[in-house]
């Protein structure tokens, strides 16, 4: 087949999918060596028509031509997926939602291609928990919304837990059935960098101390009047060198009293020391 007649018979094939006419755009397709055909684009809409038909090893087969050529594949590994599922084919289903996941591990529709995945392997109920421990039965029975904060690798997310009526009739109804048999829709909301942001807004909040060094006096006197000032100076020193290590200020009020402002992400540190400042003043 030449060029011209090629392109002839993909307007056709365009013309019918318009149509909706997917038996003929197929008679059409089954034509065409699509191996030499190098538009992922293209061979996307021709997996559709054979979709259309019923044909899903045919349309999985053209829809891997596509993602060979595609340079981002994702769209088509989601895709992939569902084809293989509705060819029956669960495992290697499974092997192209670990590839879109490798690929596109921070797109929430991976949780969908699980959902599909865990569903035709008729392990759905017993899977939710496992993926998300946070979730309980109560909170999938219950009639109203609630809300599950939980973590999936590294990600953190708020679930939206929605009873789904089809008509107030109906909900009317599921009040007095058992829960169990009602519909729900879960939402997943990515919190990972607001949740990071607020953080870092936090640990940079300033926060303002006293530092009492107990016994003071009494160490001085122990002293030789001569060293005194000498030690007074040593212990300033100690002090401002504690507090300047973390970007902080320090003032001394008071011969034994100092005011100091360092930022909150410094306080989990001086409290894990259990403020060794004041064991190194005393040594």
């Amino acid at each position: 087949m030449d060029k011209y007649e090629f392109n002839i018979k993909v307007e056709q094939i365009k013309k019918m999918v318009t149509k909706g006419d997917f038996e003929t755009s197929m008679k059409i397709a089954d034509t065409i060596d699509w191996r030499r055909v190098r538009s992922a684009n293209l061979l996307s809409m021709i997996s559709q028509v054979y979709e259309k038909n019923g044909e899903y090893g045919e349309a999985k087969e053209v829809l891997l031509l596509a993602y060979e050529r595609a340079p981002v594949g994702k769209r088509l590994l989601y895709k992939l997926t569902e084809l293989a599922l509705k060819e029956g084919s669960t495992r290697e289903a499974e092997d192209y939602y670990r590839e879109f996941c490798d690929l596109a591990g921070d797109d929430p529709r991976q949780y969908l291609l699980r959902y599909m995945v865990l569903k035709e392997k008729k392990a759905l109920r017993k899977s939710l928990p496992s993926l998300f421990p946070e979730v309980t039965k109560a909170e999938l029975s219950a009639a109203e919304e609630s809300h599950v904060h939980t973590v999936y690798g590294d990600r953190k997310f708020r679930m939206d837990i929605r009873p789904v009526y089809v008509s107030e009739a109906e909900e009317d109804e599921n009040a007095i059935v058992d829960g169990n048999q009602k519909m729900v829709a879960i939402y997943l909301f990515d919190e990972t960098e607001i949740l990071q942001y607020r953080q870092e807004i936090t640990y940079e909040k300033m926060v303002a101390g006293l530092i009492y060094l107990d016994n003071y006096e009494e160490a001085l006197e122990s002293v030789e009047e001569v060293r005194r000032s000498l030690l007074t100076a040593l212990i300033d020193r100690k002090i401002n060198k504690y507090i300047g290590g973390m970007d902080g200020v320090v003032k001394k009020t008071e011969k034994d009293k100092y005011f100091f402002m360092i930022k909150q992400k410094h306080m989990e540190e001086i409290q894990e020391e259990r403020f060794s400042i004041l064991e190194d003043v005393k040594s």
